[in-house]
Order: C-alpha cells, then structure tokens, then sequence
C-alpha cells in the first residue's frame, strides 16, 4: 500500500447517522484505549458525494443526516473514482506529499454494517501466483492443483503430490523416476517463486473496532499474506484480531 496519510470512506447504503459514527468512534476509541503510538491513528476520511472538495482528515464523527453521492454505486464504481479522483496531486491533497487520501485503498459502509458493525476494506496490492493458491486453500476454495502446490511450497508434500504436480506440468515419460520428477517439480516451484507478481484488488471485511490495528498490519505484510495467516479471522470471514476473537 502507498504511503498516503489518509484512506477514503465512502458510504453505500441509506444507514443512519448512527451507524456511520460507530465507524468512526471506533476508529478513535481504537486508538485512544490501546495507546498505540503515532503510526496507528484514525485514517479515515469520509467522502460525502463525488463533487466534495473538502475533507476533514480524519473524519472523527458526522453531525448531521446527508444523501451519500455514493449510494448503489458498484465497487467497480468507486475503484475508478479513487483511481481517477484520488491520489498524490488528487482531491484532498495536503501540504506535504503523503497527506493525500490513498488511490490504492479505501473503506466501504454498506448494508451489512449495519447488521454486523463490520465494514468493506478494499486494498490494491501485489501477489504473485503461488499466493493465489495459498489464499485459495485458506479459504477452502482450492482445486486439487492448489493443494498439491501449498504442501509442496511448506515442504510437506508427499510422493502422490510430486507425481500429480509433475503430470501437470508435463514433460512427463515413464522412464522417470520420482527424483526426477521431484526435481521438475522443485525447478516448476522455482519459476513461480521468481515470476513478476502482479498488481489487483482484494476486498477485506473488518470489524469497526479493530480498523486501526488491522489497517496496520495489512500495510506491513500485505493483503496477501493477511489473507493466507487467517488467524486473524473469525469464523464468518471478518478481521476481528486474534483477542477480539479469543474473547467471543
């Protein structure tokens, strides 16, 4: 994620003034009980409506009821809102280089916030293809392919794995023994390892009252492996934090 101060909040859904100040709140509440230091501080900024040039950064609470500019508008929609609008040199662009409102995150109230105090963290980061397959099985959303691979890449793949993931690749004869094949497989991880990673989206839901600590630790490892270390997750998905979940 980029170094910008400030991550962009917008609001999807007709939810009152009282479930957008719990977002808020929390944030701050966050930050004041858990003493955290200077790197941890509410980052959010509302964005009330596209044509908005002022921003309070960050935004600790709302006073009174407004239309979001914003409401039914598709994630697609508010991605190329933040990639066009946002940014170094976009809306909201302080005096100094990082004070800006991030192009490459951004938080999302919606419908379920409502019901479940959680919101939509969204995070363009990078991942390369062997991690795809590790957020596949941690997610239990994984081919046989997936699998295969993840015991392979923590050394924990079996004689069965080695022939599945050799035939696969193919360049297989009957001639080979498993060295061999262990050796293709070995040279396949490799290439996979070293091949250029690439850049997309991922969507993360987090609990309204652990967004500072998790926005934290998702700059520091990344969306990636955030999602791979799913013990940060309850049970429906949500990125509570392991106490918050030990103490449910």
């Amino acid at each position: 994620m980029s170094l910008s101060h400030w991550s962009p909040l917008f609001i999807t859904a007709n939810v009152s003034i009282e479930v957008i100040n719990k977002v808020l709140y929390s944030a701050h509440f966050e930050v004041q009980t858990l003493n955290l230091g200077d790197d941890f501080y509410n980052h959010w900024v509302l964005i009330q409506n596209p044509l908005q040039t002022t921003f309070s950064k960050p935004t600790n609470a709302v006073s009174l009821d407004f239309d979001s500019g914003f409401s039914n508008h598709t994630l697609n929609q508010i991605k190329h809102f933040v990639d066009t609008r946002l940014g170094e040199n976009g809306l909201g662009q302080g005096e100094t280089p990082y004070d800006n409102l991030s192009d490459d995150r951004f938080g999302i109230i919606d419908e379920r916030t409502a019901e479940d105090e959680t919101i939509l963290f969204v995070v363009y980061d990078m991942v390369d293809s062997l991690q795809e397959a590790e957020i596949r099985v941690a997610w239990n959303d994984a081919s046989e392919h997936d699998r295969a691979l993840v015991r392979c890449s923590w050394s924990e793949d079996t004689e069965s794995d080695i022939e599945f993931l050799a035939s696969t690749i193919g360049g297989i004869d009957d001639t080979m023994g498993i060295g061999e094949m262990s050796d293709k497989v070995y040279n396949y991880m490799d290439d996979l390892r070293n091949g250029e990673a690439v850049m997309r989206w991922f969507e993360i839901r987090l609990d309204v009252g652990y967004s500072v600590l998790a926005h934290g630790g998702i700059w520091l490892i990344g969306a990636a492996d955030t999602l791979i270390d799913r013990t940060e997750f309850d049970e429906d998905g949500v990125m509570r934090g392991r106490d918050r979940i030990d103490q449910s």
